[in-house]
């Protein structure tokens, strides 16, 4: 059941993925970058993204929606995917946040764009930019520790709290910073993607104190991989970079997670 969501979010996400990256081609104006009336991209992006919401709600309503398993045998299994696509999305978190607090040390806030043949510009630098990069470092740390407790058999829930309290924080800064922009579709999908790890870091953390929910959890995660594989197509940035790692931590995660531990 799991597998199937997880699969079908890939799915979803490169879709969400090919039309965003159609959206910036042709649903902007070159100019002013202000959107281009009709423009098709621009509505059915949103319509995808509802319908994949409703379909993962859809695929996931089998699995078990409380468990008071300890955490060691929820996710103890030997699963050298999960493992694999943790250690990967803990690595790629990190280094989100070090890009950020060397952006920010350095003063630049030009990135690569999705097609890596030109430069834009982007939100972020100085204090505000250093304190987002200390916050997604402090997400990996505590992701990291969650990947360690596997193995445990008592295990604290605070450094995986950290995780979503420090995303939290994150998109507050995040939100003032692109709200100057009158334009909401340059900035959503960052957001969602935000709070779809904000809520499905929230639900891992509730596995440590034998309050876990693997339907709950499995959504949110499905949806962190959707999120991020769209937000891709705005540039190869800090927060693609968080987003990307994060779905790729919780995806680890789910994929070890025993459905019926």
């Amino acid at each position: 059941m799991k597998q199937r969501a997880l699969l079908f979010s890939l799915a979803a996400g490169a879709a969400c993925l090919a039309l965003r990256l159609l959206q910036n081609h042709i649903g902007f104006e070159a100019d002013t970058r202000l959107p281009v009336p009709g423009s098709f991209p621009a509505l059915l992006l949103p319509l995808l993204l509802l319908l994949s919401a409703v379909a993962l709600i859809f695929l996931t309503r089998r699995l078990p929606r409380s468990t008071e398993a300890p955490f060691s045998a929820q996710f103890g299994g030997a699963d050298a995917k999960g493992l694999t696509l943790t250690v990967l999305g803990c690595f790629l978190v990190g280094l989100s946040g070090v890009w950020e607090l060397l952006r920010a040390v350095s003063g630049g806030q030009a990135v690569l764009s999705a097609d890596g043949l030109s430069v834009i510009a982007s939100a972020g630098s100085g204090t505000s930019g250093a304190i987002m990069g200390v916050l997604s470092i402090a997400a990996a740390a505590g992701l990291f520790c969650g990947l360690l407790a596997c193995r445990k058999e008592t295990v604290s829930p605070l450094p995986l709290l950290a995780v979503p309290v420090s995303l939290l924080i994150r998109l507050v800064f995040v939100y003032r910073l692109d709200s100057v922009d009158p334009v909401l579709a340059h900035y959503y999908p960052e957001l969602l993607g935000l709070m779809a790890l904000i809520l499905g870091s929230y639900r891992l953390s509730g596995f440590t104190v034998k309050a876990g929910n693997p339907r709950l959890f499995t959504l949110y995660t499905g949806l962190s991989v959707i999120c991020s594989l769209t937000l891709l197509a705005d540039g190869i940035t800090p927060a693609a970079c968080l987003t990307l790692g994060g779905a790729a931590a919780l995806a680890g995660f789910c994929w070890a997670m025993r459905e019926a531990a």
